[in-house]
């Protein structure tokens, strides 16, 4: 099940990619080039309304490249906080130091 996720989450990433491009520039010709003819306006509108809203980026979690832990994620090593502390404990990532106090 979480490699089924991964998956699945890596799918989602790739379609927002493709669904942003479209989506920025329909917005773009609609707000722009407001002498566009009608039914030309009605076709964007209408590919804009059909765009799968699935696949934004508010639908989009991050979640743990190893555990598949969706909660506190650091964005820059896709590791829940959890993982990062174990393998930082056993210096696997270079460069991160524990620092207690």
């Amino acid at each position: 099940m979480f490699l089924n996720n991964l998956s699945f989450d890596f799918t989602k990433r790739n379609f927002f990619f493709f669904l942003e491009l479209r989506l920025i520039v329909f917005s773009y010709i609609l707000s722009f080039y407001s002498k566009l003819f009608f039914n030309i306006k009605l076709t964007l509108i209408k590919s804009l309304s059909k765009l799968n809203y699935d696949f934004f980026s508010t639908r989009i979690k991050n979640s743990c490249v190893l555990t598949g832990r969706q909660g506190s994620v650091y964005r820059f090593f896709r590791m829940s906080r959890i993982t990062l502390r174990n393998a930082g404990g056993q210096n696997l990532i270079f460069g991160l130091r524990k620092s207690s106090w």
